[in-house]
Formats: structure tokens, sequence, C-alpha cells
């Protein structure tokens, strides 16, 4: 059993639970909603509403939080190692491919730094940029200056 979380990223006992349950049941792979630490401004909640709205209803998975199989992983080809960013949707569509791919119950607790230390417009404006691109925007680092920039958060 293979899981992914991030550094940043905060899953319970109930997630391990759950994904295994949804494995032994025959799930090829699977994910969970997500939910930001921290206090976020306005704009970012409303960022995050509409965009785990289009994200979710389409049962992908956050990258922050990934679960499968090492067989349908090897399957799938793993993670696509030229993209930057946006790997776990394609994983994702590979192992919905291979079976029902499952979206867990309770969200994920994930760090909210990046709505934090970045204006909409940047963000809005990358991630349109990076959308219309497709594969070719998430395989250059460029493209994805705030995921690779270095930057932190300050303390407060």
């Amino acid at each position: 059993i293979l899981f992914f979380v991030d550094a940043d990223t905060r899953i319970s006992s109930v997630h391990i639970t759950d994904a295994l349950v949804a494995l032994e049941a025959g799930c090829s792979g699977g994910s969970a909603r997500v939910a930001v630490d921290g206090v976020i401004p306005r704009w970012a909640q409303i960022f995050l509403r509409v965009f785990s709205v289009l994200y979710f209803s389409n049962n992908l998975g956050a990258g922050a939080f990934l679960f499968t199989t090492r067989k349908n992983f090897d399957r799938v080809g793993g993670f696509d190692e030229e993209l930057f960013i946006g790997e776990e949707i394609f994983l994702s569509m590979a192992l919905k491919k291979l079976g029902r791919f499952k979206l867990l119950g309770v969200p994920i607790q994930t760090s909210g730094r990046k709505l934090r230390m970045y204006s909409g417009r940047q963000i809005l404006s990358r991630s349109i940029g990076i959308i219309l691109r497709g594969k070719r925007g998430a395989r250059s680092r460029e493209n994805c200056e705030f995921w690779y920039d270095g930057r932190r958060e300050s303390a407060r």
C-alpha cells in the first residue's frame, strides 16, 4: 500500500483506515478533499470553495494526499516525472481507468500558507496560465514560481 502525503499536510488514523477499506473493496486508489489550516483571506476562501467544487466533482485526487497499491501505481507508470505540478491529476486519471477512485469522506488538513503569501491576482493569473498551457505549462519550473521560489511564511 502506498500513501503519498505532503510534508505540510496532516492526516489521521481515519484516513488510513478508510483508505485501506477502499482498497480492500477493490478501489484502484483515492484521495480526500482539502481543508486549509489557519486564517486565509476572504478571496482565498471563495477561490478554494470554487476550486474544490470544480476539481473534486471530477473525482480527482488532491496532491497533498493520495493512496493506491504498488501494483496499481506500477501498472499506470507512477507519477509523470516530467511535471513540476499537477502530477496528481494525471495519476488520478490513470488510476480511474483501472477502477473506482475513492474520495474519502473526511478532508485532510493542509497548509494555507500559499494563500496567505500571494495575492489572488498572482495565484489566479498563474493558475489560468498553467491550465491554458496544459501539460506543457506543468513541465516548466518557471511557470510554477510560487511552488518553487523558496519563500517562507513569516512568523506572526
